[in-house]
C-alpha cells in the first residue's frame, strides 16, 4: 500500500505550497518523519491558503514536546504499537511553516491546521487517531500549535539537563553548526551573545526552548524518570485513548527497546551519563538550561 503524504514546503511569494508524494507504508517504521519520506518523488502540489478542511478525518489526538535526548521518541513508539494510530516524528515542514514567524498568528495557526490536515487525510486508510512528536525547535512556536490544535492535549519531555548535554557531547546534534540567533533567543529578551562552543549554543536554544513553553496554558509534564511506565499510565490517558489490556501489552513491549537501536534492549542510562558529564556540560547545564526549565516546570503541572 502506498500513502500521498506532504514533504516539503514550497514559497510562491508569501504563499506556501505543499509538495505531496507517494510512499510506501513499509517507510513508515523509520524513526524520523524526514527518513520516512527520503528519496520520496513528488507528484503533486498543494496551495495550501486555497484548501478546504474536510471534516471527519482521523484527528491530532495528542502533541509531545520535547528537550531532546530525554526519552520522548521511546513514548512515540509505544504509541506507534497501537492498532490504528498512526505517528508523526519531528515532522520539519512544519518548522519550515512556522518559521517564517507570520505576525497574524492567527493565520500561522490556520495554516498550520490545513498542513495537518494533509497528514491525517494521508492516513486515513491505516489510522483513526494521530500522535506528533515535534521537533524540539518546535517549543518556539508551541502557543500557536495550541491555538492550531485546541482539542489536542499536549505533555512536555523533560530530563536532567546534565545528562542531556551529556548525550549530546557524545553524539552531537546534527544541523547545528550554522544555528541562527534566532533560535537561542528566550521570549522578550535580547538577543543572545554568540556561543563559545556548539555546545554551548546548543543549550542556549534549549533553555530557550523552555521559555518558550511558559506561554503555553495546560501544558502537563513528565520526567524521564518516570517513563517507559507513564506512557500507558498517564500519558495515554491525558491524551484521551481508551486502552485495552492488549494495548497496554503492546506499549509495554515496544518500551523493552532502545527506541533508536530497536535490536539493544532499553535502559535506564541516567548514571552513566552522568559519570560521563564534563564539567563543561554541567555549568552549561545549570546556566544556560536549568533556570528555562524550572520556569517551564512552573507552568507545566506533572501527570
Amino acid at each position: 500500500m502506498t500513502l500521498t503524504v506532504p514533504v516539503s514546503l514550497r514559497w510562491l511569494g508569501d504563499k506556501p505550497l505543499v509538495a505531496m508524494a507517494r510512499i510506501d507504508v513499509a517507510a513508515l517504521d523509520r524513526t524520523f518523519w524526514d527518513e520516512c519520506t527520503k528519496g520520496a518523488r513528488v507528484h503533486e502540489i498543494v496551495a495550501l491558503d486555497d484548501m478546504a478542511i474536510v471534516p471527519n478525518r482521523p484527528r491530532l489526538s495528542g502533541q509531545i514536546f520535547h528537550m531532546t535526548r530525554c526519552g520522548s521518541t521511546a513514548l512515540l513508539k509505544q504509541f506507534a504499537a497501537l492498532d490504528r494510530t498512526a505517528v508523526l516524528s519531528e515532522p520539519m515542514i512544519f518548522l519550515e511553516l512556522l518559521g517564517q514567524e507570520l505576525p497574524d498568528q492567527g493565520l500561522a495557526a490556520l495554516r498550520t491546521e490545513k498542513l495537518m490536515a494533509l497528514f491525517e487525510a494521508a492516513f486515513e486508510p491505516l489510522a483513526t487517531r494521530l500522535v506528533v512528536k515535534w521537533p524540539t525547535l518546535l517549543c518556539r512556536y508551541a502557543s500557536i500549535l495550541q491555538q492550531a490544535f485546541p482539542a489536542a492535549p499536549a505533555v512536555f519531555i523533560h530530563r536532567n539537563p546534565i545528562e542531556v548535554l551529556a548525550s549530546i557531547e557524545a553524539r552531537p546534534l546534527g544541523n547545528v553548526d550554522n544555528m541562527a540567533a534566532k533560535w537561542r533567543s528566550a521570549p522578550q529578551a535580547e538577543a543572545p551573545a554568540a556561543a563559545e562552543s556548539q555546545l554551548a549554543g546548543v543549550a542556549q536554544l534549549l533553555g530557550a526552548n523552555c521559555r518558550w513553553l511558559t506561554r503555553t496554558a495546560g501544558l502537563r509534564s513528565v520526567d524521564y524518570q518516570r517513563l517507559p511506565e507513564a506512557g500507558w499510565q498517564h500519558v495515554a490517558p491525558h491524551f484521551k485513548l481508551e486502552l485495552a489490556p492488549t494495548d497496554i501489552e503492546r506499549m509495554m513491549l515496544a518500551s523493552r527497546f532502545d527506541a533508536k537501536q530497536p535490536s539493544a534492549l532499553y535502559e535506564n542510562d541516567s548514571a552513566p551519563k552522568q559519570r560521563a558529564a564534563s564539567a563543561n556540560a554541567r555549568h552549561l547545564a545549570e546556566t544556560l538550561i536549568g533556570p528555562g526549565l524550572e520556569l517551564a516546570l512552573g507552568v507545566a503541572s506533572p501527570l
